[in-house]
C-alpha cells in the first residue's frame, strides 16, 4: 500500500481483532518515561487503550481491505509520534475512522482541536481511533467508533442529526502512525443549525466542569475556505476533492 495516497476501496473494508495484549518493541520503561513527561504537558490526555494494527501487517488484494488489530495503548503512539526515526516497520498504528459531515446547504465540517488534546490547534476531521468499547459481536465496528466519537465531540446524534457513513479510501500517513479512513455523512442540519447544536454542546460540557475536546468547528466547501495559516491534516485535501466529486 502507497504511502500519503487516498487509496479508494472497491470492496469491503474488513477488520479483525485479537484480545491479545502484544508487547511493543521496545523497553516499556521507555514508553512510560516519555508518557510521563506528555502528561505533564497536558495532563488531560487521553490515557486509555486503542486497536493497533502491529508492523503494518495489512492485506490488500485488489478487492477487500483486511487489517488484524490488537489491544495497544496511546501511550505506544505518543513515543512513536516523538520518534520519528523509528523504522516504518516497527510502527505500532493506531486505526481512525474520520467522518466528514456534510450539510444540507453543502458545508463539510471539521473540528478544530483544543490545546489540551494531544493535536491540540490542529484542523482534523471529527473523530477518533479505534478501542474496545467499538468492538461489536467480536469485531470492531467502524460505525460504532464514528457514532461515538462524533457525539462526544460535537454533540451530533447518528440517526438524528446524521445517517449513513460512506467510506471514502484510506489514507497511511508517512509521518505518522495511523491509518486514517475518512468517510463521508449527510447532515439533517445546515450549518447555522450545525453550528447551534454544538455551540449548545460546548456549553453543556463546560457547564459540568469538562473540557470540550473541540475549540470550534470550520465550515468549508473546499480546501481554500480553510482559516489562513491553519494547519490542516494531509488527508483532508484529497478527502474534499473525493467528495466533491460525489456529490456534483
Amino acid at each position: 500500500m502507497k504511502l500519503d495516497t487516498l487509496i479508494e476501496i472497491p470492496g469491503n473494508l474488513i477488520l479483525s481483532y485479537n484480545d491479545e495484549r502484544r508487547q511493543p518493541f521496545v523497553e516499556k520503561a521507555l514508553i512510560d518515561e516519555l508518557w510521563n513527561e506528555f502528561l505533564q504537558k497536558k495532563p488531560d490526555a487521553y490515557n486509555g487503550t486503542q486497536l493497533l494494527v502491529p508492523e503494518i501487517e495489512i492485506q490488500y488484494d485488489g478487492q477487500d481491505l483486511m487489517m488484524p488489530t490488537y489491544d495497544g495503548k496511546y501511550s505506544w503512539l505518543i513515543y512513536i509520534l516523538n520518534n520519528p526515526k523509528i523504522p516504518r516497520d516497527k510502527w505500532w498504528l493506531a486505526i481512525a475512522p474520520k467522518p466528514i459531515p456534510i450539510t444540507t446547504d453543502g458545508y463539510m465540517v471539521f473540528g478544530l482541536q483544543a490545546q489540551h488534546t494531544t493535536h491540540g490547534g490542529k484542523i482534523l476531521a471529527i473523530g477518533g481511533g479505534l478501542d474496545s468499547r467499538d468492538i461489536i459481536d467480536g469485531r470492531p465496528n467502524l460505525q460504532a467508533c464514528m457514532s461515538r466519537e462524533v457525539k462526544e465531540e460535537t454533540g451530533l446524534i447518528y440517526g438524528e442529526n446524521y445517517f449513513d457513513f460512506q467510506v471514502l479510501g484510506v489514507y497511511l500517513f508517512s509521518h505518522n502512525p495511523s491509518i486514517i479512513l475518512p468517510h463521508m455523512t449527510k447532515l439533517t442540519l445546515d450549518r447555522e443549525q450545525t453550528q447551534d447544536l454544538f455551540d449548545a454542546h460546548n456549553a453543556g460540557l463546560i457547564a459540568v466542569g469538562k473540557k470540550p475536546e473541540l475549540e470550534s468547528i470550520v465550515f468549508v466547501q473546499s480546501t481554500k475556505d480553510f482559516p489562513e495559516g491553519a494547519e490542516v491534516y494531509p488527508y483532508i485535501p484529497p478527502a474534499i476533492k473525493k467528495i466533491q466529486e460525489l456529490i456534483i
